[in-house]
């Protein structure tokens, strides 16, 4: 069943930025990150990845010019297939002309970028096979956006599904209180389940003081170096299990796109007092993920 697509074409002759309400997976280990995330509820997030070439069009039929997805798309040498999670058809929607002109954009080197959330239709069902990294992880996405990239990183084309644009209009997602730079902390896990009571508590409790006060700041500074006004970033603390001490911090998937403002939260968040854990963490030491909604 082909997708029900929101045509948001863009002109060859403009140079259009790409979107920045989604988080690029780089490498593999984002690619495990998001698929443990999903697994523990994250599944409102919207993530992108360059797909591997080379990659084809099927044939045009009926105004629109399907992506061909007879094989499995891939990304990372291989190391990731993905597939729609409804076996959909994805494409562009796109005249006879249109369609010549996006395929000798492809043949001269245009990329295609994916974005998708995981678990967005279906919860309850596993979005990811991880498998380790000499064998293949499949990924089963829930297509939001494509974008055919050009070489000097222009989005020559993108087509957005109604998936993407429910997301997109669901005031809620971005409400945070107040004006200005700041920052709203989402739920801690632990590999994917959500982190002790306790240390919970002690986030929320300096999300709203110290905490709260030096991630505006991150931010405020970052924009005024260019950073994405609005942006996620997922922060990995280690932490021992029986003192709460957090012994390092450091980023784990974002959009932020400023290095110095990523540092910034990185410190931020490594000064976090958590407390001691429950009994059950005994002496382990564990990595506590922290998801962080950015706006201005």
């Amino acid at each position: 069943m082909r997708t029900i697509l929101t045509a948001l074409l863009v002109m060859l002759a403009l140079v259009s930025p790409a979107r920045a309400d989604d988080l690029p997976l780089p490498d593999l280990d984002a690619v495990y990150a998001a698929c443990r995330a999903s697994e523990g509820g994250a599944n409102a997030e919207l993530y992108s990845v360059l797909v591997d070439g080379p990659w084809r069009f099927g044939s045009a039929d009926d105004e629109f010019l399907p992506v061909d997805t007879d094989r499995n798309l891939r990304a990372f040498s291989g190391s990731v297939q993905l597939l729609p999670s409804r076996m959909e058809e994805i494409g562009f929607v796109a005249s006879d002309a249109r369609a010549a002109t996006l395929e000798a954009a492809r043949t001269e080197g245009a990329a295609l970028r994916v974005g998708f959330f995981l678990g967005f239709d279906d919860p309850e069902r596993s979005s990811c096979l991880v498998r380790p990294r000499a064998a293949v992880t499949m990924v089963r996405m829930d297509v939001a956006f494509l974008e055919l990239v050009g070489p000097d990183g222009s989005v020559i084309a993108r087509e957005d599904t109604e998936r993407y644009r429910s997301w997109h209009d669901d005031a809620e997602r971005t409400v945070i209180p107040g004006t200005g730079p700041r920052a709203r902390v989402e739920i801690a896990t632990i590999s994917g389940a959500p982190a002790p009571d306790g240390w919970q508590r002690a986030i929320a409790t300096a999300s709203a003081g110290t905490l709260g006060t030096a991630l505006a700041t991150c931010h405020r500074d970052g924009i005024v170096r260019g950073a994405e006004a609005e942006a996620t970033i997922r922060v990995r603390l280690t932490v021992e299990g029986r003192s709460g001490r957090v012994t390092a911090s450091g980023v784990q998937i974002t959009n932020v796109g400023d290095t110095d403002e990523i540092e910034c939260i990185e410190t931020a968040l490594g000064r976090l007092e958590l407390g001691a854990g429950p009994a059950e963490l005994g002496s382990r030491t564990v990595d506590v993920v922290v998801p962080i909604t950015l706006v201005n």
